[in-house]
């Protein structure tokens, strides 16, 4: 089979992505990269009473074929990796978030679902002509998952190098860049599956990073941030490009 893959999620500001053609017979596939653009202070309740969580899960029996960041005393051990927030606003805009503002804290292989946290307050993010501030729409950030480490880096280090990144790429210590290739198992799916990635924003949900399995987490209250399902793939149904350029 020849998949070709792309997603598109509108939340709080929008999810850009890109498609990415697998070849024919490949027992995976592989998404392209999906990004989250923020351009108001979205995140501003987030503090030490109250965690932000966004589960993106793959329907239709779609599970990931590799682990990044495994529960807390697994073999693997726990290790968050760190998102890079930057901004490609055109006005004078410096990204100062905190290196673990955005976080994946939960991508195990043979499960449907990635667990970003947002740990930081959105409130001063950004600093606009020296003055902190949260995003907005003149002065907006993204975060992204799903680039391999070239692109990662040759887009972000020279955003971090002029302080509109506040990593040089996505990483688990905050120095060395990791690739966040999402890659999904198809074995086994047949050629009309249409997979889905539903997006469920929440406040507080407990065993993220403990759980045996998905159906240990117990769910926070949910936040509404807009529309929560798109269109990821169609096995062999060729589907256009949304953004591929990041800018």
């Amino acid at each position: 089979m020849n998949f070709i893959l792309m997603a598109a999620v509108f939340l709080v500001s929008d999810w850009f992505s890109n498609k990415k053609p697998l070849p024919a017979n490949a027992t995976y596939a592989e998404l392209g990269a999906v990004r989250l653009l923020i351009d108001q202070n979205s995140f501003g309740i987030v503090g030490n009473d109250v965690v932000f969580d966004v589960r993106l899960k793959f329907t239709d029996g779609a599970i990931l074929s590799e682990t990044f960041v495994d529960i807390e005393g697994s073999p693997l051990g726990h290790q968050p990796i760190h998102l890079a927030v930057f901004t490609s606003s055109a006005t004078d805009c410096l990204v100062t978030a905190p290196f673990d503002a955005v976080s994946i804290v939960r991508w195990r292989a043979g499960e449907s679902e990635i667990w970003v946290r947002i740990s930081q307050p959105s409130s001063d993010w950004v600093e606009v002509s020296g003055v902190s501030s949260p995003p907005t729409i003149v002065c907006n950030v993204s975060w992204s998952i799903g680039l391999g480490e070239p692109v990662n880096t040759g887009f972000l280090l020279p955003k971090f190098l002029q302080s509109l990144s506040n990593l040089s790429g996505n990483s688990r210590n905050g120095i060395d860049p990791i690739a966040l290739p999402i890659q999904v198992n198809t074995i086994g799916l047949p050629e009309s599956a249409r997979i889905e990635l539903a997006t469920t924003w929440m406040i507080n949900s407990q065993g993220v990073t403990t759980a045996a399995s998905t159906a240990g987490i117990v769910l926070g209250d949910q936040i509404h941030m807009g529309a929560s399902k798109s269109s990821c793939m169609n096995a062999g149904l060729l589907l256009g490009v949304i953004d591929s350029s990041f800018e």
